[in-house]
């Protein structure tokens, strides 16, 4: 286990880098937490972990760089995100079974590689 985390560690740096220069490693951010972690609570740790990383360097980058990106229609679609996770996304999660999670990311991978190839 000792050299897979450290690749692990290794793997979340470089998409760390993707994601900010580009916007993009979301998807290969949920590859990689399904495929080390069949647990699905252990999966959205991960990737709980590493989008925290993802959103305060970018919003760090925005304060810097264009603080009109902090205006109310940015405000307001943040708000709208946590009220609809707070609502709906925890209790929709909670309701999923390990194997129907595993599918619903499966079928999210399949439509993110045929949204890259397009």
């Amino acid at each position: 286990r000792g050299g897979s985390a450290r690749h692990e560690r290794v793997c979340r740096a470089v998409l760390g880098v993707v994601h900010g220069a580009s916007n993009m490693g979301g998807g290969l951010l949920a590859l990689l937490a399904n495929t080390l972690h069949a647990d699905k609570r252990r999966a959205r740790t991960v990737v709980a972990g590493v989008y925290l990383a993802f959103a305060a360097s970018q919003i760090a980058v925005l304060a810097i760089s264009r603080a009109a990106a902090f205006d109310f229609w940015c405000r307001a679609t943040a708000a709208t995100a946590l009220a609809t996770y707070a609502v709906a996304g925890n209790r929709v999660f909670a309701l999923a079974s390990n194997a129907f999670y595993q599918k619903l990311i499966s079928l999210f991978l399949l439509a993110y590689g045929v949204a890259l190839m397009i």
